[in-house]
């Protein structure tokens, strides 16, 4: 065989080996990456009809793309329980994925350091285990107060879920969520309460309300609606109270004064409660970060 001919047949040869390392590999890959599902099958809406139907919901979020991307308003007295007044707090949130172990994903912080304690609060969801729970703080300038998780929630990817937070004359402690099931319902949960030894009011003198996620933040994904309710016998009327915030309804509500609002951020973008507290937005430049 003439050496031309050799040459001809070792290229065809490795091309041939190539195309079939590429074909087994294709597959390969296809088999570990492919859905495995068990019966019965619940078919999921795609990322398109998932982002259509938030849309719907919610046209105008604020979007977390990663830590640094956050919404935060001015200290103002109006942010923080009031002594001998209940205190309601509530966000829509619309997580990118799930937390992974020993995730603390903060949302809503107003925070300040001292030398030996932190006082402020701050309220999210952690993952201890394969178990994702709701997570407070609550401490006041004095020390008192703690940390408080209450019981299992389920935290489902690109859905709309409201959590909302209830203080009662700064002792009993209760957390409630909204989520949409897969088919289409609504569940809400109770997800249990604490009862603190003595009340407790806290104060961040000076420190802004952040919303989203904080350069060291955890949280991805959505912003909807969120606001402060302080006032009078919210804990008789805490069921309708969540109704209305569930219904989007707070600025036509009866059950809660306009001057329990004391902050209304429906759209990431301006405060419609009566005391008009300036939103600003912090965006990090993803091109411009380091290492990217």
């Amino acid at each position: 065989m003439s050496p031309v001919k050799i040459f001809l047949l070792r290229i065809t040869l490795f091309f041939g080996a190539f195309l079939l390392a590429a074909v087994i590999v294709f597959q390969a890959s296809s088999f570990f990456s492919g859905p495995i599902h068990s019966s019965p099958v619940i078919e999921q809406a795609t990322h398109d009809e998932a982002d259509e139907e938030s849309e719907r919901r919610f046209p105008k979020t604020f979007r977390v793309r990663t830590g640094g991307d956050f919404i935060s308003l001015n200290h103002s007295p109006d942010l923080e329980p009031a002594r001998g007044e209940d205190f309601g707090l509530f966000v829509w949130i619309r997580p990118r994925g799930l937390l992974k172990e020993g995730d603390n994903s903060i949302f809503v912080a107003k925070l300040k350091a001292h030398l030996e304690f932190v006082s402020g609060y701050s309220f999210g969801i952690i993952r201890r285990g394969e178990v994702d729970r709701p997570a407070l703080f609550w401490g006041d300038i004095r020390g008192q107060g703690g940390k408080f998780l209450f019981s299992d929630i389920v935290v489902p990817p690109k859905e709309w879920m409201l959590l909302t937070l209830g203080v009662f004359q700064g002792q009993r402690v209760v957390v409630h969520s909204v989520t949409t099931t897969p088919e289409g319902g609504t569940s809400r949960v109770f997800h249990g309460s604490h009862i603190l030894d003595q009340p407790v009011y806290p104060s961040a003198d000076k420190e802004p309300l952040i919303v989203g996620a904080l350069k060291s933040g955890l949280y991805r994904g959505e912003l909807g609606p969120f606001g402060i309710l302080i006032g009078e016998n919210f804990e008789k009327n805490w069921n309708q109270i969540r109704t209305v915030i569930e219904d989007n309804a707070l600025s036509q509500s009866e059950i809660v004064s306009k001057n329990e609002v004391m902050l209304f951020v429906p759209d990431g973008q301006g405060d419609l409660s009566a005391f008009q507290h300036e939103v600003k937005a912090s965006k990090v430049d993803r091109k411009n970060r380091k290492g990217k």
